[in-house]
């Protein structure tokens, strides 16, 4: 039986503290070019000094960011604005919609509409830890991480789940998903990241779930490039920070380290770009010649140097629970997820 070790450092794909650093620039650009050797060309720093930047939209020519406390938008400038405040906590999944955001908001457990002029409504509320949002038709397709509170006991009941327009929830699968982060949707086919137990997850309409691929570390974000998977790795960032990495993985479960170092968070496509977040170093930046490309890998770096201090940490609360669904049994896993008290950060 898979047993999960639960720590309130780990925050799904999202850190819930504040983060100090000499150079957000600088820190950006070493997640790719302390490990490998890639040109100084390839890689541009969009925005730093960002609290805690997870998930990127693209709406048009600009970006759409969540975060710990608002929802923001990067102009091709860099020029940084709030859309709407968000509720403090971890930051979700964000989508564009026609000029608008669908946003899964992890505080509230809520799948919020936000207008380009910032007026809120909530769509569906009692979704439990909504983290990962993608559409599909007229609907959303949510990742509900399943952590209740500390007290509740049972932690692990995971969900995919379909919310329409008018806040109808239906549940796709509720079985075999480990801790899911993402969700990449390709037709009737669902693509789920597995964070507590690194595996890569396809799910049918119907709720079938199998395992692509495993070994992926902590895999937190998740963009289809046209042939293969791109996948962050978390690494233990929380406690062994600067160790992330960006797969690349084909459909068959084969897997190559495209870059390595640092914290790479949330990743996004935008034509032949790959848009990365960085939850520490609060930087969003964009790396060229890495989307469609062929599924080749790039040496891991033995040293890797990160400058981060830490602030504002909230009480590390140690719990140990059942993980329901798990179609892989008599094995242990350490991952840490936060509860609900430990989301009072101080920024």
């Amino acid at each position: 039986m898979f047993k999960i070790h639960f720590s309130s450092s780990m925050a799904a794909s999202i850190a819930l503290f504040s983060i100090g650093l000499s150079s957000g620039q600088a820190n950006a650009a070493n997640l790719y070019n302390i490990s490998n050797p890639i040109l100084p060309s390839q890689i541009t720093t969009i925005a730093d000094n960002l609290a805690v930047p997870y998930e990127i939209a693209v709406d048009g020519s600009d970006l759409v960011i969540t975060t710990f406390d608002a929802l923001v938008k990067i102009d091709p400038l860099g020029q940084v604005t709030t859309v709407a405040p968000l509720t403090p906590g971890s930051p979700g999944g964000v989508v564009a919609v026609d000029g608008n955001y669908i946003v899964a908001e992890y505080a509230t457990g809520s799948l919020l509409h936000i207008s380009q002029d910032g007026n809120i409504s909530t769509i569906a509320a009692n979704l439990g830890f909504p983290v990962g949002v993608a559409q599909q038709g007229d609907s959303f397709i949510v990742v509900d991480i399943g952590i209740p509170e500390a007290e509740n006991g049972q932690i692990g009941d995971a969900r995919l789940l379909r919310v329409s327009l008018d806040g109808t929830v239906s549940v796709i699968a509720s079985e075999d998903l480990g801790a899911p982060i993402a969700v990449a949707v390709e037709g009737d086919q669902f693509w789920l990241t597995d964070y507590g137990f690194g595996r890569l997850l396809s799910v049918s309409e119907t709720g079938e779930v199998t395992t692509v691929a495993s070994n992926l570390g902590q895999a937190l974000d998740i963009e289809l490039d046209g042939q293969d998977f791109i996948i962050t790795d978390f690494a233990d960032g929380f406690n062994t920070s600067g160790n992330g990495r960006i797969l690349r993985v084909s459909r068959s479960g084969e897997i190559k380290t495209l870059f390595s170092g640092e914290n790479p968070s949330a990743i996004t496509i935008r034509g032949t770009e790959l848009l990365v977040s960085d939850v520490f170093a609060g930087t969003i930046s964009s790396i060229s010649g890495v989307v469609n490309q062929p599924l080749t890998s790039v040496p891991e770096s033995s040293n890797v140097l990160a400058l981060l201090v830490f602030s504002g940490c909230s009480i590390f609360v140690w719990l140990k629970r059942k993980v329901k669904g798990s179609t892989e049994p008599n094995m242990e896993k350490t991952t840490e997820i936060p509860t609900k008290s430990d989301w009072a950060v101080d920024l």
